[in-house]
């Protein structure tokens, strides 16, 4: 058996993780920023300017770098792990996300509804990230790597 061939074969087993995974850390996070901005816009009638996009985008790529910086903490997903094994990261990553993209949701939109509480401004962040991290998951299930 030549083993030059299967050398090859498992160096580009990699290549479709390490794509998938560029392409929401480096751009998936501009166009989660934005669904997040439309979502907010949307579902809770708040007139967001592009002020406001620009904390959103802003925002997620934050959270991206303190959560890459997490990442060997919690793990990460890699094509092998199961439900079971990334509930905890993920809550963890969810709460996080919250939390770390809430202080720039609250200035959004205070900005253009100044009289909008803290708590709500919260319960909103909350759901955008419920909103985004359920748009996430449908894209890391359907670019799932198999073996």
């Amino acid at each position: 058996m030549d083993n030059r061939k299967s050398r090859i074969v498992l160096f580009d087993a990699g290549g479709p993780i390490l794509f998938i995974f560029g392409f929401h850390l480096l751009i998936g996070n501009f166009f989660i920023g934005l669904a997040e901005y439309y979502f907010v816009k949307k579902v809770y009638k708040i007139g967001l300017n592009g002020f406001g996009l620009f904390l959103i985008i802003v925002a997620n790529y934050v959270s991206l770098i303190i959560g890459f910086m997490l990442s060997g903490l919690l793990g990460t997903p890699d094509g092998h792990n199961t439900f079971q094994t990334m509930v905890g990261p993920i809550t963890i990553t969810l709460i996080l996300s919250i939390g770390i993209e809430w202080i720039f949701f609250f200035y959004a939109i205070k900005k253009v509804e100044p009289e909008t509480s803290k708590k709500r401004t919260f319960t909103i962040t909350a759901t955008a990230q419920l909103f985004s991290y359920l748009l996430m998951l449908a894209y890391y299930f359907v670019t799932k790597v198999n073996y």
